[in-house]
């Protein structure tokens, strides 16, 4: 709904960010993981950069499920997006 009321050149992502949260506390971890990577898309697509809490939140999803490949991955995309951004 959100995405329809602000239209797709406003939408933010930050529902579906909220989303992703509701879904992991419902124990619905992919789910979760695909809501995060909607809601990073659309992050980026407003406003373009790095959404390091897109990143911490997927990887603290991903190490609670034990999925070490993307734990990995993850690490491995902070540790550019970090340096790329100077931090």
């Amino acid at each position: 709904m959100a995405l329809a009321k602000a239209g797709w050149e406003q939408y933010d992502g930050k529902a579906h960010f909220e989303a992703a949260r509701k879904l992991d506390e419902a124990g619905r971890p992919v789910d979760a993981l695909n809501a995060l990577i909607s809601a990073n898309y659309w992050m980026v697509r407003r406003k373009p950069g790095p959404r390091f809490e897109v990143m911490e939140y997927a990887l603290d999803l991903a190490r609670r499920n034990s999925w070490e490949h993307l734990v990995y991955n993850i690490e491995v995309v902070q540790h550019v997006a970090r340096q790329m951004a100077g931090k």
